[in-house]
């Protein structure tokens, strides 16, 4: 199950898996590599505003 706090993998809406805490550090690590390779590709552009706003909410944790 996943809960308040978890991590999943995220595509159109459905969660595809929950990643596991040793993995998170890592995996939110490849994203930003792939996000910063990517450019001014729409598709990162849109992913970038998603990461900010989770930020904004709260408070720079992502969490």
């Amino acid at each position: 199950p996943v809960g308040p706090g978890d991590y999943v993998l995220n595509h159109v809406g459905f969660a595809i898996r929950k990643i596991p805490r040793d993995e998170i550090a890592e995996t939110l690590a490849l994203y930003e590599l792939l996000l910063r390779e990517a450019g001014e590709d729409m598709m990162a552009e849109d992913v970038r505003g998603e990461i900010e706003a989770v930020r904004a909410r709260t408070g720079g944790t992502g969490a």
